[in-house]
């Protein structure tokens, strides 16, 4: 399909195996993007493509291991050698282990979205999705605004009223603008005693040597004080 606010944008998404990836591939099949669903299992591609058959959809499928380094260097070469990299990688796993860890290091794209975790009933999901705007939104509203000026995007996006965290290119995520680095706290001194050469140990350095006093003449007459003389003493 072309014609739609996604028209021309190449899309891989992975972590086919959660049921939330038929919706978010053929929401962005009818918006016009170009989407290649990769997974290491054809069966779940099978099913994938037996299910978008249902809303009378159809997507590329590539069988590659993602965890595999080498399949995923010799994925990303043929598809720059086709023209096809992708400008954005779309995650529907949820969980821990992304699958598209590797693909995005590889790939580089512009935008890298992961699913969050869903909440439990539909009503909580189509809030959540009304509360942030839709990749369609974000993207036609970056074409007046800039695509690449981190200032005022959001931290997620949703497809197909499906909550996903936005970051970029694959790298680590971007830092809110007007969010101030946290600063170190100062040092502090370390107590009276303490050996500080090493940062491993905190031994205890030697206890000084007490300091050397006269003998203790308290109670006793000082010898420079002079007797009382007596009435007619000479």
């Amino acid at each position: 399909m072309s014609g739609g606010r996604l028209d021309g944008l190449q899309v891989l998404v992975t972590g086919i195996q959660a049921l939330i990836s038929r919706d978010v591939v053929h929401l962005l099949v009818v918006e016009g993007a170009l989407v290649t669903a990769a997974d290491g299992d054809e069966g779940v591609l099978a099913r994938l493509q037996r299910d978008l058959g249902l809303y009378r959809t159809t997507a590329d499928v590539a069988p590659i291991d993602l965890f595999s380094s080498s399949e995923m260097r010799l994925f990303a070469a043929n598809m720059q050698g086709l023209g096809r990299l992708p400008h954005v990688i779309v995650c529907c796993c949820g969980g821990d282990g992304c699958p598209a860890a590797l693909a995005a290091s590889l790939l580089q794209p512009s935008l890298v979205l992961h699913a969050l975790p869903c909440s439990d009933t539909g009503l909580r999901r189509a809030v959540a999705g009304m509360s942030v705007p839709s990749l369609p939104d974000l993207l036609e509203r970056s074409r007046r605004r800039g695509m690449f000026d981190s200032r005022g995007w959001p931290r997620r996006v949703s497809i197909a009223s499906h909550v996903f965290g936005l970051r970029r290119g694959g790298g680590a995520p971007e830092r809110a603008s007007g969010e101030q680095r946290r600063r170190p706290s100062p040092a502090r001194r370390a107590p009276r005693g303490v050996n500080t050469t090493n940062a491993n140990s905190a031994t205890r350095a030697p206890p000084r040597s007490p300091r050397r006093r006269g003998p203790d003449t308290r109670g006793k007459p000082h010898e420079h004080r002079f007797r009382r003389r007596r009435p007619g003493q000479v």
